[in-house]
Formats: structure tokens, C-alpha cells, sequence
């Protein structure tokens, strides 16, 4: 007759039983470490996915290859994706601008913009840059004209356009776009330096302008380039510095004097003197009006009496004085 089995809470007195919860011996440890852990379904399933991804994952899928959208074997399964195809042509001309191939960057900005036309407003400013770096005149004034109807609403297209258009030699078209750009918006140091470049390449002799135009695009040149130096100190400087320099320090040291003496010696155009010089360069009325504001918004910079009036609304929706 085979004896009972050993147990510890009956053998031990009341004080000690806590010890009958310790494993009683080494092979009832080992068989219940060595047994599987009682899974749900839904475990079983996760470990089911598990165990198949890793059979079927091959380490070369690791490696993402540069340019990968641009495979042929990829373009070739998404023909039949519209969306997806659109996309994948985008990020090919973006690729192609970056790894400084314009001309290819270009001409597929050239197939993405054919049936759209000029709804796709990144890949139109795409296809602008391209052209500034192939110094295409041709092609960047036909895409700079086509989205003349933008330049009011998307700054960066207008500044863009003013860009192409000033390599392309058509000053008055280059500053109306860049007054554009200007016009609805804070004065930014950028768009104030092009309008420079393109009023000295108008006053320029080599412009081949008539002597009345030359003359007044230097005498907007004058005020331009004034302001231009004045809101540099933002580029001039380092970002984080310990001590930032003043608006008086900066006119110090782009003048060579102080700033009080600076602004009592410069003389600004008047209005009506604005407005002739407008004339003289063919603006229209709107132009003109955006020619004022401009005036009006670097006075205020300046911190020149009567920079401080509010602007004039324009037909476009008016210009913020900011």
C-alpha cells in the first residue's frame, strides 16, 4: 500500500505554513517552468502573424534605396493610380530639384501642370525655380504670366514670378509682381531686396529703358535701397546673441554715423512725387496704389513722420498696415 503523498501543511505546525506555497521539490519546479503559457485566441492569433512575418521578411526589405519612388518597376504598377501615380510624379520632381537635375525637374513640373494648369500651386513655384537655375526666360515667362491671377494671394508665387520675370528683362511686369507680394503683408527684408535688384537693373544703362524710366526707377532706387540696409540688421547679426544690436546701431553701421543723422539727411519721395514717378513708369491704378503702400509701410519702418497713417483700401480686398 503506497503511502500518501508528502504534505508540507500537515507536517508543519501552524506558524510555518506559510512554506507549503514554496515549490515542495526540484522536478515539480521544472515541469511547471518547462510547460507552455496558456494563451487566448487572440494571442494565438498575434503570435500566429508574428511568426509568418518573420519567415516571410527578407533583409534586403530593410533597405530603402535612394530615389525608390522613382524605380521604373514601381511607376510601372502605379500607372493604373491616379491619386497615387500624381503624387509619385511630384515627389519625383521635388527629387529631381533637389539633386540639382532642373532640367529634369522641369519637364515632369511640365506634365503635372498640363491638364491641371495652374491649380497645383507648389509644383508652378517648382517649375519657377527651375527656371531661375536654367536661366530659361522663355519658359519662366510663360509660367510667371499664367499665374498672374495668384500673385495677390500666394506670396511666394508672386516673389517667384518677379524673379523669372526680372532674369526675362521685363522690369515692369518683375515689379508689379514683387509689389504684389508685398502689398497685402509685413514688410519682409527678401521681398524688399529683390524689389532693390529690380529697380537697379531698371535704372540700369544697360536696360536699354528710355531716359525718363531710368531716371525714375533711380529715384525709387534711392528710398528702396535706403530701407533695404535698414531692415539687413535682422541677416546681419546672429540669431541668439547676448547683446542684440538696436535699430540706431544698425543705421550706425551701415551709414558710418548715427542714426539720428542718417534719417535727418536721407529725404524721402512725397506722395505726389510717388505718383508721378508712377506715371512715368506706365503702373496702373492698382500698382499705383500697392507703389503707395509700399512707401507707406517703409516710413513706418523707418519711424518717419507720417509712416504711421493707415493705408488706403485697395479694390483686392485692401492693404494691412502691419
Amino acid at each position: 500500500m503506497s503511502s500518501p503523498p508528502f504534505s508540507t501543511a500537515a507536517v508543519l505546525p501552524t506558524e510555518l505554513a506559510f512554506l507549503s506555497l514554496f515549490p515542495q521539490s526540484d522536478s515539480e519546479s521544472e515541469e511547471e517552468s518547462s510547460a507552455p503559457p496558456k494563451l487566448s485566441s487572440k494571442e494565438e492569433r498575434i503570435q500566429r502573424a508574428i511568426d509568418q512575418g518573420k519567415a516571410s521578411y527578407n533583409w534586403d526589405q530593410a533597405e530603402t534605396k535612394f530615389g525608390w519612388f522613382a524605380d521604373e518597376e514601381i511607376l510601372a504598377k502605379k500607372t493604373a493610380e491616379g491619386k497615387v501615380k500624381q503624387r509619385n510624379r511630384e515627389h519625383v520632381a521635388v527629387s529631381a530639384y533637389h539633386r540639382q537635375r532642373y532640367q529634369e525637374c522641369l519637364d515632369v513640373c511640365s506634365e503635372i501642370l498640363a491638364p491641371e494648369g495652374t491649380d497645383n500651386r507648389e509644383i508652378l513655384d517648382l517649375a519657377l525655380r527651375a527656371c531661375l537655375k536654367l536661366k530659361d526666360a522663355v519658359n519662366g515667362e510663360t509660367l510667371a504670366r499664367g499665374c498672374r491671377s495668384k500673385w495677390i494671394t500666394t506670396m511666394h508665387l508672386a516673389h517667384t514670378s518677379g524673379q523669372v520675370l526680372l532674369m526675362a528683362g521685363l522690369y515692369n511686369d518683375s515689379f508689379k509682381a514683387l509689389l504684389c507680394a508685398i502689398s497685402p503683408r509685413a514688410l519682409q527684408y527678401p521681398h524688399l531686396l529683390t524689389v532693390s535688384e529690380c529697380l537697379t537693373a531698371w535704372s540700369s544703362p544697360s536696360s536699354s529703358r528710355p531716359e525718363p524710366e531710368r531716371l525714375a526707377a533711380s529715384q525709387l532706387l534711392q528710398d528702396v535701397s535706403h530701407a533695404t540696409s535698414f531692415l539687413s540688421y535682422h541677416f546681419d547679426r546672429p540669431l541668439f546673441s547676448a547683446k542684440p544690436s538696436r535699430r540706431e546701431n544698425a543705421l550706425k553701421d551701415a551709414s558710418g554715423g548715427s542714426g539720428e543723422e542718417e534719417r535727418a539727411e536721407h529725404v524721402w519721395l512725397t506722395p505726389v512725387e510717388v505718383d508721378s514717378i508712377g506715371k512715368v513708369l506706365e503702373l496702373d491704378g492698382r500698382t499705383m496704389g500697392r507703389l503707395q503702400g509700399l512707401w507707406l509701410k517703409m516710413l513706418s519702418a523707418m519711424r518717419v513722420e507720417g509712416g504711421e497713417q493707415d493705408l488706403d483700401e485697395e479694390d483686392d480686398g485692401g492693404v494691412r498696415n502691419l
